[in-house]
């Protein structure tokens, strides 16, 4: 039962990015790179703390740090759509993904698969119905629209990554969880180096800081620890299912926050995501 806590926590604490993403004004790659290090010294100290040998945090693992680039796309697509669309219509196209796994993970694609694409196709019209306004252009919302799509492939190209490499990736949940910060924390610090950004902007806005670390804390941190921890003990078909509490979190937080509300064909387009999710997480695993 821990397990299973433990991981819905971690879906809570995750569907916290978009109020983060609303609510702080820097950058994304300022916000990011300070939620990574802090993700990474929470997850170091939690290490330190149980296990005083640190001498394997130094060996450089080029699987964690693929999968790490992988996050660095996948956090920043998510961040940019959660300012400029709704949030329930951000997490379903996240979710996405199996379709985009079916299609892309090299095996011969069947009538079943056709049949699951179609299925998510549909559910992304219905979805949009009440958002398709020829009359106006919000270039800001169509920006989000993009990269909620985008995510949905990084979300795949990580499945599918870890799934071929499930035997190379590091078995200690909290060594990785730091090796995925830290590299994070690596590539945004030179995106900000190489742009050359005021770093005084950053000191000079005490609350958006202050976010950006509780941030850092709570989801690249405590929710990655929760979920790492969790994945080890629970069946990938029980996870996959459970991964959908996200999306109810996530409009949830939409509602109460932003007085953000589905409607009837949007909802239908939401249960045919799920559904399009359950069987393609079945076909992933055949």
């Amino acid at each position: 039962m821990k397990y299973y806590i433990s991981i819905f926590s971690s879906y809570i604490l995750f569907s916290l990015l978009g109020i983060i993403s609303r609510n702080i004004h820097f950058p994304f790659f300022v916000t990011l790179s300070i939620m990574s290090f802090f993700g990474f010294f929470i997850s170091f100290v939690f290490y330190y703390y149980v296990n005083k040998n640190i001498i394997s945090l130094f060996k450089f693992d080029i699987h964690s740090f693929f999968v790490s680039i992988i996050f660095v796309f996948d956090l920043t697509f998510l961040f940019v759509a959660f300012k400029y669309v709704n949030f329930s219509t951000v997490i379903i196209l996240h979710y996405f993904a199996p379709v985009l796994v079916i299609l892309f993970n090299n095996r011969k694609i069947e009538k079943i698969d056709l049949f699951i694409t179609s299925i998510g196709f549909l559910g992304i019209f219905f979805i949009f119905q009440d958002n398709l306004n020829i009359n106006t252009f919000d270039s800001n919302y169509y920006l989000g629209i993009l990269f909620s799509f985008l995510s949905s492939f990084t979300l795949a190209g990580n499945i599918i990554y870890q799934h071929k490499y499930v035997n190379k990736l590091n078995n200690n949940y909290v060594i990785a969880v730091i090796k995925y910060n830290f590299y994070m924390f690596l590539i945004f610090s030179f995106f900000l180096f190489f742009i050359k950004y005021d770093i005084s902007i950053i000191i000079n806005n005490i609350n958006d800081l202050y976010y950006s670390i509780l941030a850092g804390i709570f989801i690249q941190g405590i929710a990655m620890l929760l979920f790492n921890y969790s994945i080890q003990f629970i069946n990938i078909n029980n996870i996959a299912k459970i991964s959908y509490s996200e999306i109810l979190f996530v409009t949830f937080f939409g509602f109460l926050f932003y007085d953000e509300v589905i409607n009837f064909l949007q909802f239908i387009g939401l249960m045919l995501i799920v559904l399009v999710n359950i069987l393609g997480v079945k076909r992933i695993n055949t």
